[in-house]
């Protein structure tokens, strides 16, 4: 998918690193070559089936039948690809729903505020307990989602449907996207792409990766990161292309170091006890604060610069 923040960011890119214009180049003449070639190629598929068989045909009683659903799902495909090439999205920011097997919703974000205000839940209760990660994502923004199996993911906001209703029995109808034996467990919303990504795992291995290196897995979804330590999954993945990495765990433990410290084969942040792990990183910014909350709902606000007397 070829969006415009990709491509301010690589002319923002080039004129830093003017060494590079060339490969930067080449890169997106090769996105909007796939990006291209793609639609031609469904447009094609289309003209096939449409052929093969008609895209409506009369009943006996006057009304006019619906395309196969093969035709449907491929114009589906077509529309989106020109909703991306044309920029003919909606401005609104939606609150995604994901479930352990990767089910999905969404939810506009002026929806879930009106919700929060009426003190009236986005998900009934049956609902919530299927929920594992809730992002907020922007119109042409792309999700990364990363599985138990050390697995990468691409998911476009645009092919999320809308929740129905209440919630109340999702994700009851949606088809599981991951296998019985994998679950979903971290995601990330990406608007600006980094240079650099650093992921971490629940027992505080991390490792760096090239841009390209996830995007490329996520395409294809195969495993970007295997864990010395068994049955190890990643829980977050941060931009690594400055400042440092903070790492907290589920009993309050916290790391905190460059990402350039980390090995090129992977790093074993922190050590931890059988019982912990870590739950969330972040990229640590220069200034400011950091908001701090427990599953108790306890809030604090850290400023960077204290953060380090928790190294």
């Amino acid at each position: 998918m070829l969006r415009k923040s990709d491509v301010k960011w690589w002319i923002l890119e080039a004129e830093k690193h003017p060494e590079s214009a060339s490969d930067i180049i080449e890169e997106l003449a090769r996105r909007l070559a796939e990006l291209d070639a793609e639609n031609e190629r469904l447009r094609d598929e289309i003209v096939r089936l449409q052929h093969r068989v008609p895209a409506s045909t009369s009943t006996t009683s006057g009304e006019t039948a619906e395309a196969p659903a093969d035709v449907r799902a491929l114009q589906a495909q077509v529309d989106r690809l020109q909703t991306l090439l044309h920029g003919d999205a909606s401005d609104e920011a939606a609150l995604v729903l994901l479930s352990a097997r990767l089910q999905a919703a969404r939810v506009p974000l002026s929806l879930a505020h009106r919700l929060a205000r009426e003190e009236r839940p986005v998900l009934g209760q049956p609902a919530r307990l299927r929920l594992r990660c809730a992002v907020v994502a922007h119109p042409g923004e792309t999700l990364l989602l990363f599985t138990s199996q050390g697995r990468c993911l691409a998911m476009a906001l645009s092919d999320v449907p809308p929740l129905i209703e209440t919630g109340e029995d999702w994700p009851a109808g949606d088809t599981p996207v991951l296998p019985e034996n994998e679950r979903l467990t971290a995601a990330v919303s990406v608007s600006r792409l980094p240079r650099f990504w650093t992921v971490a795992t629940r027992r505080g291995y991390v490792r760096q990766f090239l841009n390209l290196e996830l995007q490329r897995a996520a395409k294809q979804g195969d495993v970007l990161l295997e864990s010395p330590f068994p049955h190890d999954g990643p829980v977050a993945a941060v931009s690594g292309d400055r400042g440092d990495l903070l790492l907290f765990t589920r009993w309050g433990k916290c790391a905190r170091f460059p990402h350039r410290a980390i090995e090129s084969g992977g790093s074993s942040a922190l050590a931890l006890e059988p019982d912990d792990a870590v739950v969330t990183a972040l990229s640590l910014p220069e200034a400011g604060e950091v908001a701090l909350v427990t599953a108790a709902a306890a809030v604090s606000a850290v400023s960077s610069s204290r953060m380090k007397k928790f190294t």
